[in-house]
C-alpha cells in the first residue's frame, strides 16, 4: 500500500474502504500479538522504507515546478504623453518563466524572469514627424509564495517578489530623419510584485495555470539622449529638454503551463 499523493488505501474493521492523509496515520512493523478489543504493540517503532519515501517527496509533491506563461500587462505612461504629447503608449503583452522551489509543504521560495514589450507608431503634431516608439524592460526578481488551498485536481498560491528591471527602455525613433534618428530614455530600476495563481491539473505533473496580480515598475525623471535627430521631441516651447519618467505599473492578467519534478 504505497502512498497516493499523500493518501493511503485502508480498510476498516467493518470492511469500509477508503482514502487517508498519511500525516494522519502511524504505521508500525510486526503482528498483532494482543487480545480481542487490545491494540497491538509497537513492535518496529522505525518508519518503513516506503513510508521513508513518501516524507522524502513530502507527500507526494515534487520539490520543483517550472512554469512558463504570458499575458497582457496594463500601465499607463502619463508623464510621456505630458512631455511627447503622445498618450497611445499604453498597455502590452508580456511573458517569461518562474521556478518554483518547496521549502516546506506549503511554502515555496520563486524565482521569475519575465520580459514586458511594446511597439507602435505615434506622429508628432508639433513638428509633424512620425516616430516608431518601443518599450521593453526585464525584471528579474527572487520571493516567497505560500499555497492557500489545493486538492488532487487543483492548487491556489499567492506570491509576493522583488528585484530589479534590466535594461528597462523607451526609444523614439523618427524614421523620416537621417540617422542617427534614435533618442533612447533608459534605467534600471527595481520592481516589485504581488500575484494570485490557480493551477489546474491536466494529468502526472502538468498543470494549467492562470494568474492575476499587481506590478510596481517606476523609474526616477530620466533625460532623453540628445544627440540623435528628432530628440527636439522631448523638448518644451523654450526649447529645453524636459526629463521623464518610465511608468510600466499596474495590474497583470496572464496564463501557462506549468511542470512538476
Amino acid at each position: 500500500n504505497l502512498p497516493t499523493q499523500g493518501y493511503y488505501k485502508v480498510r476498516t474493521p467493518t470492511g469500509e474502504v477508503g482514502w487517508v492523509a498519511g500525516e494522519n496515520l502511524a504505521l508500525y512493523g510486526g503482528g498483532f500479538s494482543g487480545g480481542e478489543g487490545e491494540m497491538p504493540a509497537p513492535a518496529d517503532p522505525a518508519p518503513r522504507p516506503f513510508m521513508a519515501a513518501e516524507n522524502t517527496e513530502k507527500r507526494g509533491r515534487k520539490a520543483f515546478r517550472l512554469r512558463a506563461f504570458g499575458g497582457l500587462t496594463l500601465f499607463n505612461m502619463a508623464d510621456f504623453g505630458e512631455v511627447t504629447g503622445f498618450n497611445e503608449l499604453s498597455n502590452g503583452p508580456y511573458f517569461g518563466g518562474e521556478l518554483h522551489f518547496l521549502l516546506t509543504r506549503k511554502v515555496s521560495m520563486d524565482v521569475r524572469i519575465e520580459a514586458i514589450v511594446k511597439s507602435t507608431v505615434g506622429r508628432d503634431d508639433k513638428n509633424k514627424r512620425v516616430y516608431q516608439f518601443d518599450v521593453f524592460s526585464l525584471p528579474v526578481m527572487i520571493g516567497v509564495g505560500a499555497e492557500l488551498a489545493s486538492s488532487r485536481k487543483a492548487e491556489f498560491h499567492i506570491s509576493a517578489l522583488g528585484g530589479i528591471a534590466l535594461n528597462t527602455e523607451v526609444s523614439a525613433t523618427a524614421s523620416s530623419l537621417a540617422e542617427p534618428n534614435e533618442t533612447i530614455l533608459q534605467s534600471i530600476p527595481f520592481v516589485g510584485m504581488f500575484k494570485a495563481d490557480f493551477g489546474l491539473r491536466l494529468g502526472g505533473n502538468l498543470y494549467l495555470s492562470v494568474e492575476a496580480g499587481y506590478r510596481d515598475l517606476t523609474t526616477k525623471k530620466l533625460e532623453p539622449s540628445t544627440s540623435g535627430n528628432g530628440s527636439d521631441l522631448f523638448e518644451n516651447t523654450a526649447d529645453e529638454v524636459v526629463p521623464v519618467t518610465i511608468d510600466l505599473s499596474g495590474f497583470f492578467f496572464g496564463t501557462g503551463v506549468s511542470f512538476s519534478f
